[in-house]
């Protein structure tokens, strides 16, 4: 180890790497005193800062009706379209079939599952979507919670004579349809997350029925490619 201090070794490592040496040791120097300098947890703390402002700005939009709540929720619901799901999804299905494992199919991918199912409790599909026809017709309790398909804003909400007629605006997925709803709870405008109450099922009939449909580019879509729903009834239940 003393020889390499010696003017010999100096000698033989020549001028040159003897200055590169000296010039790599006081850079070293540097960067560890830049590493001390830095106050510990700084990047942490900007981080949690920035997340506390993304959580308070989704607060206020959800629970005001002003020309800047909706644009904030505009930002958020674009934002939450445009992810990566499906890419991270393929990678999942792709490593569960190489080790044989059989995925629920109520995951995405499966067949189903980017929205909720509509109700909150037991549901019979009583008639099942068609080409020709189609609304389903789900049938459910007296007083059973509807709920939002997905997050979006309400469009619409009239009453008719099989009850209220909510709309819902889901971005690019499209707007579903509610028809039957009994004391709505929403109103035009409002935005609402996916599972949320909208209103519930008439309690006049032994057998309540909500007429669902999923409707884009003023084309219906199929329901199952987006939601998981039991099987369809082998007979309809009369009301």
């Amino acid at each position: 180890m003393k020889q390499t201090e010696t003017g010999t070794w100096r000698h033989l490592a020549g001028p040159r790497g003897y200055e590169a040496d000296r010039c790599n040791s006081a850079q070293s120097a540097a960067i560890r005193r830049t590493a001390r300098s830095a106050p510990p947890g700084s990047t942490w703390f900007y981080q949690a800062l920035a997340a506390g402002v993304l959580v308070a700005a989704g607060v206020y939009a959800m629970h005001n009706q002003t020309p800047l709540a909706a644009d904030v929720r505009g930002v958020y619901q674009t934002a939450f379209e445009q992810d990566d799901s499906a890419t991270l999804w393929s990678t999942v299905s792709a490593f569960a079939a190489s080790h044989h494992i059989q995925l629920p199919s109520f995951l995405p991918g499966t067949g189903a599952t980017v929205m909720h199912v509509p109700l909150s409790g037991a549901i019979t599909v009583t008639q099942d979507y068609q080409a020709n026809e189609p609304e389903m017709v789900l049938t459910g309790t007296p007083g059973e919670h509807v709920l939002a398909a997905g997050s979006g804003t309400v469009t619409r909400v009239q009453t008719t004579k099989s009850g209220t007629f909510i709309t819902i605006d889901h971005g690019s997925i499209g707007t579903s349809w509610y028809t039957g709803v009994a004391n709505p709870t929403v109103h035009v405008n409002e935005y609402v997350s996916a599972g949320e109450v909208i209103g519930s099922l008439p309690t006049q009939t032994k057998h309540p029925q909500l007429q669902f449909a999923l409707e884009k580019n003023n084309q219906f879509e199929n329901p199952h490619d987006f939601i998981h729903f039991p099987a369809p009834a082998k007979t309809g239940n009369s009301q």
